[in-house]
């Protein structure tokens, strides 16, 4: 076998082993990213909140827990009001956090939505 065979050859192994460790490093990252969604959302459901994880999210698990079962199954009414394309980004907030008494009150996001994390007191 030649050199040149020998290192394409080489190179071939690499590029799936290669694909293989990012692929896991990403699955690392989602599930990272579920944890600290359902550990948000569960923290704010015992504290007295009514937690929200984005929509796209409740299908998905966290050590066998569907992120959709410690969220609000819909968003609330206050939210459904608003037009449709502020609801649709409000939808994909990663975790919300709604006051029993008011609307929200805390919210945390991913960088893919150019929200950050705020504290919203209303009247009423």
């Amino acid at each position: 076998m030649s050199g040149k065979t020998r290192k394409f050859i080489s190179k071939q192994k690499i590029k799936p082993q290669k694909k293989i460790e990012e692929k896991l490093e990403n699955d690392e990252l989602k599930n990272l990213h579920y944890k600290i969604q359902y550990i948000l959302a569960d923290i704010g459901n015992n504290i007295g909140y009514r937690s929200w994880i984005a929509s796209n999210d409740h299908n998905r698990h966290y050590q066998g827990n569907r992120l959709g079962d410690v969220s609000l199954a819909r968003l609330p009414e206050t939210i459904n009001r608003l037009p449709i394309h502020i609801r649709e980004t409000v939808s994909l907030i990663d975790v919300i956090w709604f006051s029993k008494k008011r609307s929200a009150d805390c919210f945390f996001r991913s960088r893919e939505i150019n929200i950050d994390h705020v504290r919203h007191e209303s009247n009423g």
